[in-house]
């Protein structure tokens, strides 16, 4: 065989193996570009849900898996999108300790403002 001819049958293997790859990384690029251009650039949703809400879904996902996102989604009133970020995101549930804090601050914040009003 020639050297020319098993190098580019070799460089057809080669780009037919990676553009076979690259398809799927190539589909999410575009759904990803879709859905910032959808959203206007950066994640800023128009209804936000409190962190009860946020913990209450995970929960609901932990215990009910065959739950979809769009079944979530429309159970709290937000897009499927605000339902996959919150399950994707890092956040823990808040336990008594902090729930605690975090009403002494909203409380001290009360009081401060009323001194000032």
């Amino acid at each position: 065989m020639n050297i020319f001819n098993y190098t580019t049958l070799i460089f057809r293997r080669l780009s037919s193996t990676f553009k076979a790859s690259n398809k799927a990384s190539i589909e999410w690029k575009k759904q990803n570009i879709a859905v910032k251009r959808k959203i206007g650039g950066y994640w800023n949703p128009k209804k936000k849900l409190p962190l009860e809400s946020m913990d209450e879904i995970r929960r609901l996902k932990k215990e009910k898996s065959s739950m979809s996102c769009s079944e979530l989604a429309k159970l709290y009133g937000v897009s499927p999108e605000s339902i996959r970020r919150i399950l994707k995101s890092s956040n823990r549930p808040l336990d008594d300790r902090e729930k605690s804090r975090k009403e002494k601050r909203w409380l001290n914040s009360l009081k401060s403002n009323r001194d000032f009003a």
